[in-house]
């Protein structure tokens, strides 16, 4: 009894821990079961979203519809256009030629006037040789002009101070002509005092 006692005791355990692992799962089962239901109920969303996508899709197929209809109204008219267009490239071509030709004789024209203007700027060039060929001299003669400006002063100063020395020498002159009157008077007073002195020493 004892042994089986133990057997049915160690069953009972088993039974216990097989338990335990049933409720785990069924928890597990539990939350993926939820989890499901969200899924379940995005997708039904997702569906309706579907739902009304594909009614926008509708409309716009047939906007698309109609819109492809006016396209192949456009192509054709197009392709009358492409016919007219064809008769205008033809004139527009042969208009093209002309401009060509127009354009070669514009060329060599403007070869022409290349040729002058190398022409003019080798006349320019040596002008402008001469130029500053008049310009240096022009310099040199301003130079030089200072220096005679310069020169003409100063003899113009030497000749104010000649004047001035001239003029002193005529006072000078003058004053050597009145003192020589002066000392002829005193000259003549001389002599007479002297005479009168022999009179005064004679009696």
């Amino acid at each position: 009894l004892s042994t089986e006692n133990k057997k049915v005791q160690s069953e009972n355990d088993q039974l216990k821990e097989k338990l335990k692992n049933y409720e785990f799962e069924l928890t597990e089962y539990s939350v993926k079961h939820e989890e499901l239901k969200k899924s379940i109920e995005k997708l039904n969303n997702q569906i309706t979203s579907m739902d009304g996508l594909a009614k926008m899709l509708g409309e716009e197929n047939s906007k698309l519809q109609t819109d492809k209809d006016i396209l192949i109204k456009r192509a054709q008219d197009v392709e009358f256009l492409m016919d007219e267009y064809s008769v205008e490239r033809g004139q527009f071509l042969e208009s093209i030629e002309t401009m060509n030709e127009l354009i070669k004789n514009k060329e060599k024209e403007l070869d022409e006037e290349k040729g002058k203007v190398e022409e003019l700027n080798i006349l320019n060039k040596n002008l402008e040789e001469e130029f500053n060929k008049v310009k240096t001299e022009q310099i040199n003669l301003a130079s030089k002009n200072v220096k005679l400006n310069t020169k003409l002063e100063n003899q113009s100063k030497g000749l104010q101070r000649f004047r001035s020395l001239e003029e002193q020498n005529i006072t000078l002159t003058k004053t050597n002509s009145s003192l020589k009157e002066e000392n002829n008077e005193l000259n003549k007073e001389l002599v007479k005092l002297n005479e009168e002195l022999k009179k005064v020493n004679s009696t």
